[in-house]
């Protein structure tokens, strides 16, 4: 983030800031992920189904955050 208006010192507050903010929200999908692959009946048609679709991801962690954010949008 480059602004000429802006004196050095406030952008990297501003850069940390927003780094933070992107944190928080990376820990607060972790923590739904959890939680919704703890709901997940994987007898379910959801289930297989996300069974599926989660082998095609490095865990079932980052496929249950991707899917969630799929359906967040």
């Amino acid at each position: 983030m480059q602004n000429r208006w802006l004196e050095p010192s406030l952008q990297k507050m501003l850069r940390d800031a927003v780094a933070e903010l992107d944190r928080e929200t990376e820990k607060d999908q972790r923590v739904a992920a959890e939680t919704f692959l703890r709901n997940l009946d994987p007898e379910s048609q959801e289930g297989m189904w996300f069974d599926a679709m989660a082998s095609q991801f490095p865990s079932r962690l980052a496929a249950a955050v991707a899917y969630l954010r799929d359906v967040k949008r």
